[in-house]
């Protein structure tokens, strides 16, 4: 039968040393819903009273293939290849090892753990790791992406973290600014010849009340701010219009006017702060020609990339 779902990678299903088949197999399960596969097969199996078996991981194979337990053909183990979504770990019956197209029809030798194991987390990069373990279980449990187990942000200027590219930390290391992974896009400031009380803010930290002052005094559609508030992206809604400053701070750190390159894939145009400049102008900030802000007016189309805070 088939290892199953081709072209997809599965996490967690890429451990090979002895102990770790049965994770392996439970994360196949759960993220694979095609039928037959090995490792559905292999944890539905019954033999002489027990039902507790499991697909091989690749050491776990390679030892039965060394006690002269597999017959002669080509076998699956339970082990994904970690360098291409569409293979996994197969034993040869001349006792060679390849990773083989997980399309490809494959025998299936399930297995099964006695004795005195100790389940728990074998992965030493986990929250959760037992020094004690030798049988993984997939309870291991890991921190947020940019975050440590203690939930201490380890995440740099430029990483994706909470949504989006970190272009700002405070003084305190544990709150910060992240950048959209897109721009929202194109769109006018609005209310041209009104004055939005509220809406003036210009340094960090002003954005987000900027963006509000402007959602409720301007009833216009689509501007920018109200299409940065509507953004949605990565299971976060909170987004919001950049300040002038936080626009710069933006340039400076993850695009053009970074050190380490554009990171943050801006496009070298005129993007829209949240900062009004007077009734018929707000600031933006040119991405192009060595950067600047500018006040321009309301009615221009400029791009609009949204921020939010954590």
């Amino acid at each position: 039968m088939p290892w199953g779902c081709v072209s997809t990678s599965l996490d967690g299903a890429d451990l090979t040393f002895i102990g770790s088949g049965y994770q392996n197999s439970i994360d196949i399960a759960a993220e694979c819903n095609e039928n037959p596969i090995a490792a559905s097969a292999s944890l539905n199996f019954e033999s002489n009273g027990f039902s507790d078996w499991f697909l091989p991981s690749q050491f776990e194979l390679d030892l039965m293939y060394s006690e002269n337990i597999l017959d002669n053909h080509q076998y699956w183990a339970s082990t994904e290849s970690n360098e291409s979504s569409s293979t996994a770990y197969v034993k040869n019956p001349n006792g060679t090892s390849t990773y083989w197209f997980k399309a490809a029809s494959c025998f299936v030798h399930p297995i099964r753990a006695f004795g005195n194991w100790t389940y728990g987390c074998m992965d030493e990069t986990a929250c959760n790791y037992n020094n004690y373990a030798n049988l993984a279980d997939g309870s291991c449990t890991y921190p947020e992406q940019g975050y440590d187990c203690e939930g201490n942000i380890t995440a740099e200027i430029g990483d994706i973290i909470e949504g989006g590219y970190l272009f700002y930390l405070d003084e305190t290391g544990q709150h910060g600014l992240v950048a959209a992974m897109e721009d929202v896009g194109q769109f006018e400031w609005g209310c041209y010849g009104t004055d939005l009380s509220g809406a003036g803010g210009q340094v960090i930290g002003t954005g987000y009340q900027n963006t509000l002052d402007i959602e409720a005094g301007c009833s216009e559609i689509p501007i920018a701010a109200g299409e940065a508030l509507a953004y949605a992206s990565d299971g976060y809604d909170d987004w919001y219009l950049p300040s002038k400053d936080e626009l710069e701070e933006i340039y400076n750190s993850i695009a053009q006017g970074s050190a380490e390159g554009n990171i943050g894939v801006f496009q070298n145009h005129l993007y829209w702060s949240s900062s009004e400049f007077n009734i018929n102008g707000a600031w933006g900030f040119n991405f192009a020609n060595n950067g600047g802000a500018s006040a321009d007016g309301k009615s221009n189309t400029f791009r609009v990339r949204a921020i939010r805070s954590f």
